[in-house]
């Protein structure tokens, strides 16, 4: 059981979220290596998000995916993370603001 889960809500992020997962596996793996989750909430996407969320969840042991069939706003996306996570500590919430160039 991992200490902590960090949770990710994601809309419509297919052309970022690969890289930034990947990223912050490396920087946590540092400290953290085996102490944590992260939860991609899949809040209702319509692009490739969750195609490349479960790619990612069946290539790092640290990353479980939670399918949001319709989206429920960000708040919604929190709370289901939240309620999923498998740790002792309050799960952290992660708001992924990425500027993309074209």
């Amino acid at each position: 059981m991992p200490d902590f889960s960090i949770v990710i809500p994601l809309y419509n992020e297919e052309e970022c979220v690969d890289k930034c997962v990947v990223e912050m596996i490396r920087g946590l793996d540092r400290d953290f290596a085996g102490a944590y989750e992260l939860i991609l909430v899949v809040n209702g996407s319509r692009d490739h998000t969750p195609e490349i969320c479960e790619r990612l969840a069946a290539c790092y042991g640290c990353v479980r995916t939670v399918a949001v069939p319709v989206n429920r706003g960000y708040g919604g996306g929190i709370i289901t993370g939240n309620a999923s996570g498998n740790t002792r500590i309050v799960p952290l919430t992660i708001t992924m603001i990425i500027a993309v160039r074209p």
